[in-house]
C-alpha cells in the first residue's frame, strides 16, 4: 500500500516537473487577496497504531492578505482523515484487531517568507493550526475475542499543530507543496492550486 502511494506521489511530481518545462514566466507565489488550495497525503501522525490502512489525506484552502507592510499572512481551513489498525494474534483462532480512525477540522494561520527568500514561483511559510479532532476506536475478533479486544469508543477534542512548508508553482496556477511539522501528518506532500 505504501509503495503504491509513494509511486503515485512520484508520478504526480514527474508530471508537474514536465509541465514546468512549459511554465509561464515567473510570478510571485504570494499575492495579496490570492486564494490557494492544496490536496495531499501525509506520512505518520500522532494517533498511529500498527499499520496504516488509509494514510493521512489532507485538503485545505487559504486566503492570502498583506496585513501590514512586511507582514504577509494567510488564513485558511484544513480537513484531514486517516485510519490505522493493529492485529494481535494469540494463536488457536484467538485474535483481535483494533482500528483507529481520525477526522480533523481546523483553521490555520501562516506567515510567508516572501521578503526573506525572493525566488520566483516559490512560497515558503510557517504557521499554527487550531482545530477539533474526532477519534474513534473499534475492535473485532475471533475465538475468545469474538466481541473484540476493547469496546467501541468515539471521542473528540481540541487539536493544535505547528508546521513549516513550501509551495513551488510550475505553472501560474498549479504546483507542488511539502510540509513538515506537528499538525495532521508529520510530513505532508501533494498538489497546490491558485484559485
Amino acid at each position: 500500500m505504501k509503495r503504491r502511494i509513494l509511486g503515485a506521489v512520484a508520478i504526480a511530481v514527474l508530471v508537474l516537473a514536465a509541465a514546468g518545462a512549459f511554465a509561464a514566466p515567473a510570478a510571485p507565489a504570494f499575492k495579496n487577496g490570492g486564494i490557494e488550495a492544496q490536496v495531499g497525503i501525509g506520512f505518520g501522525y500522532y494517533g498511529y497504531v500498527g499499520s496504516t490502512s488509509i494514510p493521512p489525506i489532507v485538503a485545505g484552502a487559504e486566503y492570502q492578505v498583506l496585513v501590514a507592510p512586511q507582514v504577509p499572512l494567510s488564513f485558511g481551513l484544513l480537513a484531514g482523515f486517516t485510519s490505522s489498525s493493529d492485529k494481535v494474534d494469540f494463536g488457536g483462532g484467538n485474535s483481535y484487531t483494533d482500528t483507529v480512525t481520525f477526522f480533523l477540522f481546523g483553521g490555520r494561520v501562516s506567515y510567508h517568507f516572501v521578503e526573506l527568500l525572493k525566488v520566483p514561483n516559490l512560497d515558503t511559510y510557517a504557521g499554527l493550526m487550531l482545530g477539533y479532532a474526532i477519534a474513534s476506536v473499534s475492535s473485532s475478533g475471533t475465538g475468545i475475542y469474538a466481541n473484540g479486544g476493547i469496546p467501541t469508543v468515539t471521542a473528540g477534542g481540541f487539536a493544535y499543530g505547528i508546521y513549516a512548508g513550501a509551495r513551488y508553482y510550475f505553472t501560474p496556477n498549479i504546483g507542488i507543496y511539502g510540509e513538515l511539522g506537528y499538525s495532521f501528518g508529520y510530513i505532508n506532500a501533494g498538489v497546490a492550486f491558485k484559485l
